[in-house]
Parts: structure tokens; sequence; C-alpha cells
């Protein structure tokens, strides 16, 4: 019973990591300009983050330009399919965070906590069966001596791009600070 318990800790510590991940990158997306040009803002962003992302990758992997024109098509498949099931996972934390903000003064239902840990399972599976079919995918299309590096390559942009706007909200705060003579 305590190796099962311990399995399931571990499943969903890498569930939080994973998203975790995708949460940060979030932050990214929400530095969008102001006004009435926030949507298509967060848009171009969006492919500005995805452009760059790609050259990272390209470069990381030394990825050939045929390579690179048969692997991203697919590469941002896979994405678009982890990111649409962190959304559903997100959308149900937003659910469940909402209900027990109603629900203050009652528990959370062993039924209840039962089906909600049942769905984190259901994602990790879901999210496992999608990394799989992208690395299958990926090895038809690249050698394995170069896409060994691609999570590595995935992690360090991340960590730049976190790195980045930490520079950047930094400069706004001093330039604000300066506007107002401080």
């Amino acid at each position: 019973m305590l190796l099962i318990k311990n399995f399931i800790m571990q499943r969903i510590i890498k569930l939080l990591a994973v998203f975790s991940l995708v949460f940060l990158t979030g932050f990214a997306l929400q530095a969008q300009p102001g006004g009435e040009d926030r949507e298509l803002g967060g848009k171009q962003n969006f492919e500005r983050i995805k452009s760059a992302r790609q050259a990272f990758i390209t470069e990381r992997l030394e990825l050939t330009e045929a390579e690179a024109a048969e692997f991203f098509p697919v590469f941002w498949e896979y994405e678009e399919q982890l990111h649409a099931l962190m959304q559903e996972g997100k959308s149900d934390r937003k659910e469940r965070r909402q209900r027990s903000n109603v629900e203050d003064s009652e528990p959370v239902s062993e039924a209840d906590a039962r089906r909600q840990i049942e769905a984190q399972l259901d994602r990790m599976d879901r999210m496992h069966t999608i990394k799989t079919n992208s690395t299958r995918a990926y090895l038809k299309i690249l050698p394995a001596a170069k896409l060994i590096g691609l999570e590595s390559a995935n992690r360090d942009f991340r960590r730049e791009l976190v790195e980045r706007l930490r520079q950047r909200r930094g400069e706004r705060g001093r330039r604000s600070n300066d506007d107002r003579g401080e």
C-alpha cells in the first residue's frame, strides 16, 4: 500500500513539475501590450516566442534545413496537444478553487477527492501517451543522436525566456521609478 501511495505521489509531483514549466511559459505570453491591441499583441508575442524557440532548438540540435522543415510541423502539432491537455488541467484546478471558495466550511468528500485524483492520473497518462507518440514520430524524422538533446534544449530555452522576462520587468521597474523621480 505504501508503495502505491509513493508511486502516485511521484506521478503527481512529476505532473506538477510539468505544469510549473508550462505556467512559467504562460507568464511570457502574458507580457502583452496594453490598449485595443491586447489580444493581437498576445498572438504576436506568442508567434515571436514560437519563432525564437524554433530557432533555438534548430541551433541547439544542429538541424539541417531539410530536417527542420520536416520536424517542426510535427513538433508543433504535438505541442498543441500538450497545451490543450495543460489547459484542461488548468480549468479543472480553477473550477476546484471556485468550489472551495464557495464551500469553505465543507471538506472535500472522499468520492470527490478520488475523482479529482483519477482525473489528474488520466491527464498524466494522456500526457505520457502524447510524449511517447511524439518521440516515436520524431525518431522517424531525426537521428536519435540529435533528438536526445530536445528536452534539454526546451528546458534551456524556457530558462532563458524567464531570465529575459525578469530583466525586462526589472528595467520597467527602474524606468517607472525614474519617471517618478525616485
